[in-house]
């Protein structure tokens, strides 16, 4: 049965209404790629202001890395706007470069970039950021596949609702159509659109789950699998609200009015309201009490938790450092997260990442620098202090031995043991920051995908 364009148009319209995205007076600054979900987003977006009283623009970044492709695809997007006389801006990023310089992914650097644009327009245009939106043009699709890649490399609850209608400044106003619907209305409309090479290429593990995995889930298993992934997405954003508002409640139980400095809060005591909680509700008091003391989560992982929650069960003056210069210590009356700011902070270790195609250049090894064979990892890659368990392959045979009994031999300092930053998968140890790695994962000639580590700052223990 053929899909009518205006029932496609009144379900995205409904979709943004019902989520409240673009109230009276809205200034939406959208993504415009040229690729069919972000023209039929434009076209919808320009289509309800008709109707509405907002005041759309097209922002395109050329991120620099596909060369003239990327300048035919800001042509593109310009000739749109300059036909319909709908305010155009382009900027441009070397991602790339951005990318070494950072020691960041190339996927993280045009996440930056794309951030910066965005705000960098908003300023130019003088718009209060409580009435600015930048519109995405992510489907129903899109959204399924950072599902299915999330639950693969290992998430909890949150990951499986990481794309949200609403979030923030940032609105989906197409994440309720398929990329069917998305393709029916561009054709009904004549619209027309630019394809991105990339998106062809296997090199990257959503264009896999896209090309390969979901069509055999929709086709092999579930006509209507996508809907009830996009559903169950949204149950889980749902439970996560209500366990971060439960968490944000129990929170507020641990703070006392010392903790305070200038309306700033510099420490929590997780005690008593803490342990008398529901333990389901730990990890998230914990991110929150990570959140309230650092102004912001994006630095802190599962396993930064779990450093906190294994503090709970030992003795009295255990303690971890943690990122954002927060140290977490168990005191008699809980478990104290304090933040210092000391002179010494630009000396503190840390591991940064990125990952990118193996070519057969020169492998560069050092002591603050280890590259591994990424595809052999099969588990998910992070960055901690020691934990029990803790192991690293020492032989190419396969031979393991405890981490502890390593960093004796190593010569490590007792006082320097808990503080230095490990990468590991799982309680598998790649590499203990500055010093041994493991020899499980080393690159050779099979190697496609090279994962780079990077210790900045700090001492190193070779």
């Amino acid at each position: 049965m053929k899909i009518r364009n205006e029932d496609i148009y009144r379900k995205a319209e409904s979709y943004i209404d019902e989520n409240r995205m673009l109230p009276p007076g809205t200034f939406v600054a959208a993504g415009i790629s040229g690729g069919s979900d972000s023209v039929v987003m434009l076209h919808m977006l320009m289509r309800y202001a008709e109707s509405h009283d907002i005041y759309p623009a097209v922002v395109h970044v050329n991120h620099g890395i596909r060369g003239d492709e990327a300048r035919r695809d800001a042509e593109f997007v310009r000739d749109i706007c300059a036909r319909h006389n709908w305010e155009y801006r382009l900027y441009e990023y070397d991602v790339p470069q951005m990318s070494r310089d950072r020691h960041i992914s190339l996927e993280e650097a045009g996440r930056e970039a794309r951030r910066d644009a965005f705000e960098r327009f908003r300023k130019e245009k003088n718009v209060d950021a409580g009435m600015f939106r930048v519109a995405l043009a992510h489907n129903m699709n899109d959204l399924c596949e950072t599902f299915l890649h999330n639950l693969a490399r290992g998430t909890g609850i949150r990951g499986l609702c990481s794309m949200r209608a609403f979030s923030g400044n940032i609105i989906r106003p197409v994440l309720c159509l398929s990329k069917e619907e998305i393709l029916a209305y561009a054709s009904e409309e004549g619209l027309s659109w630019i394809h991105d090479s990339t998106n062809e290429s296997d090199d990257y593990t959503r264009n896999r789950i896209r090309r390969y995995v979901i069509p055999e889930i929709v086709n092999g298993v579930n006509p209507k699998a996508l809907e009830h992934i996009a559903e169950t997405a949204l149950m889980a954003e749902a439970a996560v609200d209500y366990l971060d508002k439960k968490a944000a409640e129990v929170l507020q139980e641990c703070l006392s009015k010392d903790m305070t400095t200038a309306g700033e809060t510099n420490a929590v005591m997780l005690g008593s309201p803490f342990y008398h909680a529901d333990p389901a509700l730990h990890p998230y008091i914990i991110m929150k009490a990570f959140e309230l003391l650092a102004g912001r989560r994006r630095d802190f992982g599962r396993n930064h938790v779990e450093s906190v929650l294994d503090l709970a069960s030992g003795n009295d003056g255990r303690g971890v450092d943690l990122p954002e210069s927060i140290r977490a210590v168990k005191e008699s009356g809980g478990i104290r997260l304090s933040r210092t700011f000391d002179e010494d902070r630009s000396e503190k270790k840390v591991i940064e990442k990125q990952i990118f195609p193996y070519k057969g250049e020169k492998i560069r090894q050092n002591l603050c620098t280890k590259w591994f064979d990424y595809d052999k990892i099969t588990g998910s890659v992070e960055f901690r202090t020691r934990k029990t368990g803790d192991y690293m392959v020492i032989h190419p045979d396969g031979r393991k031995k405890k981490l502890t009994r390593i960093m004796m031999d190593d010569g490590i300092p007792a006082r320097l043991r808990e503080s230095i930053p490990l990468a590991v998968s799982g309680s598998h140890v790649l590499w203990i920051a500055g010093g041994r790695s493991t020899e499980a994962f080393r690159v050779d000639d099979s190697t496609k995908t090279i994962l780079e580590l990077n210790l900045t700052g700090g001492e190193n223990y070779e």
